[in-house]
């Protein structure tokens, strides 16, 4: 995701460990508890840099997140024309949020599947809700609106059915067939291609090696400028702070053509 954040609440990790009480849920360490390290994929490898630079997609909405505590993080404010707004406290087992535009980018949280497919989905289902955060994105700026909670679930559904995420465990095996499949459930009509190059991209989801063991143990969305969105606390914060951890990030590009 590509946005502009004048507007943007940043988050380091202590404080989101402190805002929702990590160790706890899924993805591995002091943040995310559980394991997601083999949740990576096995198609295309890393790619990308471990410089932080961010490249986002074509759609520029830009979003500042509040603090959610729910299951679902509700919308955030944005669409392709570069309108920013702001976004409000999320509780409850689904958040919502206020905009400032007449068009939002709804991003969901993984721990929001556990209902349908059980906690291990939900626990490590980081990729494929980043991947999907990233279609809905995408989705906004085509259509000029928001994915609702039941298209995230009937595209979750779709890509699951596909066989490209993982109906026990959410693994994540083929990066462009899910994505194809989310999209294709979005009723877009464009086609994902899993690339390792930055310029241009129109998906970006940073992958966080806690222990450096070349092993990825989370992924999030970059929101650009730096940013990123967790889909496990629904917050968002600084991937310099994860850079000040000592954890290794590299980084998934997809391209959409139309």
């Amino acid at each position: 995701m590509k946005m502009d954040l004048d507007k943007f609440l940043e988050l380091n990790v202590d404080e989101l460990i402190a805002v929702n009480g990590g160790g706890s849920g899924t993805c591995s360490g002091s943040s995310w508890a559980g394991d997601c390290d083999y949740y990576s994929d096995s198609t295309g490898g890393s790619g990308g840099s471990s410089s932080g630079s961010c490249s986002g997609s074509s759609s520029g909405a830009s979003r500042t997140a509040g603090t959610c505590g729910g299951s679902t993080v509700g919308t955030c404010s944005g669409s392709s024309s570069g309108a920013s707004g702001t976004a409000s406290t999320c509780g409850g087992s689904t958040g919502t949020t206020t905009t400032e535009t007449a068009s939002s980018v709804t991003e969901t949280t993984q721990r929001s599947f556990s209902a349908i497919y059980g906690s291990e989905f939900g626990n490590h289902a980081c990729a494929a809700t980043s991947l999907l955060n990233e279609i809905s994105e995408e989705y906004t700026a085509i259509t000029g609106k928001s994915m609702t909670e039941s298209q995230a679930e009937q595209a979750m559904a779709a890509a699951v059915q596909s066989g490209s995420v993982n109906k026990t465990d959410a693994y994540v095996s083929d990066w462009s067939s899910a994505a194809n499949s989310l999209a294709e459930s979005l009723g877009l009509s464009g086609t994902y291609t899993y690339t390792t190059n930055a310029s241009g991209a129109d998906a970006v989801i940073y992958a966080i090696d806690k222990n450096n063991d070349g092993v990825t143990d989370h992924f999030v969305n970059s929101c650009g400028n730096g940013s990123y969105y967790d889909s496990w606390t629904g917050t968002t914060g600084s991937v310099s702070d994860l850079y000040a951890k000592g954890y290794t990030i590299t980084t998934r590009y997809l391209d959409y053509n139309k």
